[in-house]
Formats: C-alpha cells, sequence, structure tokens
C-alpha cells in the first residue's frame, strides 16, 4: 500500500502540493492522503486543517492518523476543535487500530484534554509503548503546569 502512495507523491512535485488552491483536482481518499503525507513531510501541519475544512470525503484510518498528529503539531484552539470532532465522529471499527489510537492519545494530550486521553489510554486493548509514553508524556506536562 505504500509504494501506490509513494509512486503517486512522485507524480505531485512538492510545488504542486503546496499550491493546491490554486489547482481544481478531485479530492478522493487517495488524493486526501497524498496531500496530507506532503504537507506533514513539508512542516505544514497547519495546511493540513486547511483541507480538511474543505475534504468532501470521510477521512479513512491512515488519514485520521495523519491528521490526529497535524492537529498535535499546531497546538491551537482551530485544532483542538477539529481534532476533538474527528475524535468523536470516528467510526467504532477503528478503534481497534493501535497505530491510529495512539496518535489520537497524542493528539489530546497536546490539546490538554487530558482526562479525555486517561479515558483513551484506559480502552486501549493492545497498549504498546506508544501508548504508555504518550500518556507518561500527558502526565508529565500535566505536572509541570501545578
Amino acid at each position: 500500500m505504500q509504494n501506490v502512495f509513494m509512486r503517486k507523491l512522485r507524480i505531485y512535485p512538492i510545488e504542486y502540493i503546496r499550491s493546491y488552491s490554486k489547482v481544481k483536482i478531485i479530492i478522493n481518499e487517495l488524493n486526501v492522503h497524498i496531500f496530507i503525507l506532503g504537507f506533514i513531510m513539508n512542516d505544514q501541519a497547519e495546511k493540513v486543517l486547511d483541507l480538511v475544512d474543505q475534504m468532501k470525503v470521510k477521512p479513512d484510518q491512515y488519514n485520521l492518523t495523519m491528521i490526529f498528529s497535524a492537529c498535535a503539531k499546531v497546538k491551537n484552539a482551530r485544532a483542538k476543535a477539529i481534532g476533538i470532532k474527528l475524535f468523536d465522529t470516528m467510526s467504532n471499527h477503528f478503534k481497534t487500530d493501535v497505530v491510529l489510537l495512539n496518535a489520537a492519545l497524542n493528539m489530546l494530550i497536546s490539546i490538554d484534554e487530558i482526562d479525555r486521553a486517561e479515558i483513551l489510554f484506559n480502552s486501549i486493548k493492545r497498549k504498546d509503548v506508544v501508548s504508555y509514553g504518550a500518556l507518561l508524556k500527558g502526565k508529565q506536562l500535566f505536572s509541570k503546569e501545578k
């Protein structure tokens, strides 16, 4: 699956991705994935949020993972609103994907939703090192604020 995305990324030069708003293209799941990946690779997480606002397709688990990561990087009110909205409307069958849940956990901690992050952490059935690390990071940040 990754090879398809990387081949598609080579077709779209980074300059094309940077000026996406000037170009009319059909936004489908694959194109959304390519744009999100391009923005994240170029440290343009704010543009991921712009793209989420324009999306007509419902994000899949791969897009959600990257959108949650972008929200964690941006850390503003808009990112918080988008991240929480997507997390709350996330399909139940995605809630078994540990990578997606770890990205959501990291996002919730980054936007100061520690209580929600703890609830999510407790609901993860197959916790891994990343899950524990994200929760410890949140606890550490929260204890410094007190």
